[in-house]
């Protein structure tokens, strides 16, 4: 008892195998008490060496100021492992591990993965990386321990917030009608932007929001979008844009509150409104007497009148024999309806019935209208005077003195006498008479006419149509009285007008010859109604034009009236234009616009060559002088001339600096000609640039430059000869001949006439002969009508 026992044993391990251990079974038989015994022990058989492991994370990026969600794999490799401990802790500040132990008992076999999920949470303060430490506590297949320590890094990365953004659709309501509008709110941050809360506010006056101005969104994730509706209504005078306040409030990841205020903007387009008129082709009725007449009633707005009722109310000498209550279910512009009416006319007034019309109806949007409108009738009693006053123009303008001529007309069978006819406006907010508003007229035969004329006033932004009052009165021959007031109805048409501000062109100064000038023109609406879709062209005037068709033409799609547009055209300046302010003209659609700029006068130079140039191909160091002259009345400043020439070469330009008008200047050059200019006349560019009113000018003159064949000249046959001399005087100086010619020449004279005069020259040349006494050779190339040339020596030649 007590004793142990070693066993060893040899397995066999076959070369495919991929286990890291095998179980075996130790059988023992073995007596105990006399009495045989088989008992079987199971055992494992593995390898010698310890684990390794390796560590993965399911992400190598953190979020500064946020916990983020981390999943560490572990694989065993080389060997197996017996009772693995995995603890994570922090391996540098500014971070903290929330979980990631882990204890895992028995064997884990090589290639087994082990997974850790835990939390990193990363300070706000922390910088671009962080690291945690993983340590694993294990025994390797033999029961040895071992640890193995391993640091994972981190990059951090800052925290993105919600961004939320909002588009409006559609971007255009009609004044009078409650229009809905879609507000979309997209999430383009980079985190959830949770419990959204939306409010909208008008901002514009007479904007109203009639329906879900507060809306809870709830959470928008990122590139994400919610909608929702508002049902908003502008009144019938708003037109134009409008804005509405839209706040966000919303809560990001961490639980931080924050509120955003943006405007959404949108155009409010006038809507269209029905204007009810009465009217009867009946113009008199019978005194004491029923009668049928017809009313019509016209549509003469832009826009579709419902529901229309119609109430007609007895009157001034007017009373309703029949129905007077009518419904008419709509009435498009421009359509009428007809209503037949049996009416009496009382002998109250005598001469004149009115009857009151009540109208109640909506527009197609919905707004309530109610108008009280009045028709007068004349009453006729037989021998009579009867006065009509009939208006000659039914249009009048807004914001101008409009002219109204009236017809008075008797279509009586008596003559009219003292008759006093007067005109008022119902209100000085529509219009206001200019002058007298009473005519005295002593006297109107029957059947005879004479026409009055008024002046009135019609204030700005007034539309439409509007009803001004006229009355008249009159006795007849039996000095019986009559007085009648007759409502006369106008249309207002409103117009737009431009007018230039102010005008900037680029350069701000101008001379004739510029080309593509920036011309900006500053247009305003001075007239009584909005512009739209205007086509404006530039049509420039006799020297300035358009640099191009394009350029000529602009577009003003809106423009208010007292707003501003600026418009920018591209022009030309002629070269001829003449100094001073010229006019250009805008044609916008039927209008012109006019209105002028200023030219001024760019100085001018002459510039012509003293003498004639004239060169050969390979001439050096010729000299060119011009004359310069400031031409103009003006002073110039930085006067510069520049020659340019492929064929010369040399000092081409310079610099004269300020000249005075009508001053004279010369500028030398001194050039060298190229071996390959071609013979005959060469054109040389004088180019004269300048300073002038802050601009800098330049202008291009032409001159020529005569190009002749070089000629040998003479003195290069003289030194032909004197060079051939000497070469014979080298050969022969031992000889009888050389010594004769030292003793008897003593002079000779080599004489050549008829001479090109450009080869004259005056000059005198040493020879040098060398090993031999020095001799002088004089050279003289004399000048005389016919250019002859001498030759002499003036001491023994050799």
């Amino acid at each position: 008892y007590g004793q142990r026992l070693q066993f060893s044993f040899t397995f066999t391990i076959p070369a495919d195998a991929k286990a890291s251990y095998y179980n075996g079974i130790l059988t023992l038989e073995y007596l105990e008490n006399n009495i045989p015994i088989v008992e079987s022990l199971e055992f494992q058989v593995g390898f010698f060496g310890s684990p390794s492991f390796s560590i993965k994370s399911s992400t190598n990026t953190l979020t500064r100021g946020k916990t983020t969600q981390v999943t560490l794999t572990v694989t065993v490799e080389e060997s197996p492992a017996r009772n693995v401990e995995i603890r994570v802790t922090p391996a540098s500040p500014f971070v903290n591990v929330i979980g990631g132990n882990l204890d895992k008992s028995g064997i884990v076999e090589v290639g087994d993965k082990l997974n850790i999920s835990l939390k990193l949470a990363v300070d706000s303060n922390a910088g671009d990386s962080v690291a945690i430490s993983v340590t694993i506590t294990y025994s390797d297949f033999s029961q040895t321990p071992g640890t193995q320590t391993e640091t994972i890094g981190f990059y951090v990365v800052g925290y993105q917030y919600p961004q939320l953004k909002v588009s409006l659709s559609p971007t255009k309501i009609v004044s009078g009608r409650a229009s809905y509008l879609h507000v979309t709110v997209k999430n383009a941050g980079g985190s959830m932007a949770r419990q959204v809360y939306a409010t909208i506010t008008p901002s514009s006056p007479g904007v109203a929001v009639l329906q879900g101005s507060s809306q809870s969104l709830g959470d928008i994730p990122p590139s994400s979008s919610k909608s929702f509706s508002i049902l908003v209504k502008a009144e019938k005078k708003i037109s134009g844009s409008a804005t509405l306040l839209l706040t966000l409030s919303y809560y990001d990841e961490s639980g931080d509150s924050h509120a955003t205020t943006m405007s959404l903007g949108f155009e409010v387009e006038r809507g269209y409104t029905p204007i009810l008129t009465i009217s009867s082709s009946t113009k008199s009725l019978p005194l004491e007497k029923n009668t049928s007449i017809t009313i019509e009633i016209s549509n003469i707005g832009d826009g579709k009148a419902e529901d229309i009722v119609i109430d007609i109310i007895s009157g001034q000498g007017f009373m309703v024999l029949s129905n007077s209550r009518f419904y008419i279910s709509e009435l498009e512009p421009g359509e009428l309806e007809s209503l037949q009416l049996e009416v009496y006319a009382s002998s109250i007034f005598e001469e004149s019935a009115v009857v009151n019309v009540r109208l109640k109806y909506y527009d197609q949007y919905g707004e309530e209208y109610d108008d009280l409108l009045n028709l007068a009738f004349i009453v006729e009693e037989p021998g009579k005077p009867l006065l009509d006053l009939i208006p000659l123009n039914d249009t009048l303008l807004p914001n101008k003195v409009n002219k109204i001529l009236f017809m008075v007309y008797n279509r009586g069978y008596g003559p009219a006498k003292n008759v006093t006819v007067s005109f008022a406006s119902q209100s000085l907010e529509i219009g206001s008479l200019i002058g007298s508003s009473t005519y005295l007229i002593e006297k109107i035969n029957a059947n005879q006419s004479l026409t009055l004329e008024y002046k009135i006033f019609i204030q700005p932004k007034v539309y439409g149509a509007i009803q001004l009052i006229a009355s008249i009165s009159y006795q007849d021959e039996y000095g019986n009285y009559y007085n009648r007031l007759q409502g006369v109805g106008f249309k207002v048409e409103g117009s737009w007008e431009l007018s230039v501000l102010q005008t900037k062109t680029m350069p701000a100064i101008l001379f004739p010859g510029d080309k593509n000038v920036r011309l900006t023109v500053y247009l305003a609406n001075i007239g009584d109604y909005m512009a739209k879709n205007v086509n404006l062209t530039l049509i420039g005037g006799e020297f300035i034009k358009p640099a191009t068709t394009s350029a000529g033409t602009a577009f003003i799609p809106y423009l208010p009236v007292g707003e501003k547009a600026i418009l920018v055209f591209l022009i030309n300046i002629d070269e001829e234009t003449p100094p001073g302010n010229h006019e250009i003209i805008i044609k916008a659609d039927s209008q012109n616009v006019m209105f002028k700029i200023s030219v001024l006068e760019k100085a001018k130079f002459k510039v012509s060559n003293v003498t004639k140039i004239e060169v050969y191909p390979g001439q050096r160091g010729y000299s060119i002088t011009l004359s310069v002259e400031n031409d103009s009345d003006f002073t110039v400043e930085d006067v510069r001339i520049d020659l340019y020439s492929p064929f010369i070469t040399g000092t081409v330009s310079t610099r004269i600096g300020e000249m005075q008008p009508h001053e004279k200047r010369l500028a030398v050059f001194e050039v060298d000609v190229d071996d390959a200019t071609p013979i005959g006349q060469v054109p040389l560019e004088v180019r004269v640039s300048w300073t002038q009113d802050g601009r800098s000018l330049s202008e291009s003159y032409r001159l020529a430059i005569n190009v002749y064949e070089r000629k040998i000249p003479l003195t290069f046959y003289i030194a032909l000869v004197v060079l051939i001399a000497v070469s014979f005087a080298v050969f022969f100086r031992k000889t009888t001949l050389f010594k004769i010619l030292k003793e008897k020449i003593s002079y000779f004279r080599v004489k050549a006439i008829n001479v090109p005069r450009k080869a004259m020259l005056d000059a005198a040349k040493t020879v040098k002969v060398p090993n031999i006494k020095e001799t002088t050779i004089n050279i003289k190339i004399l000048t005389s009508r016919f250019s002859a040339v001498s030759f002499e020596s003036f001491a023994p030649m050799l």
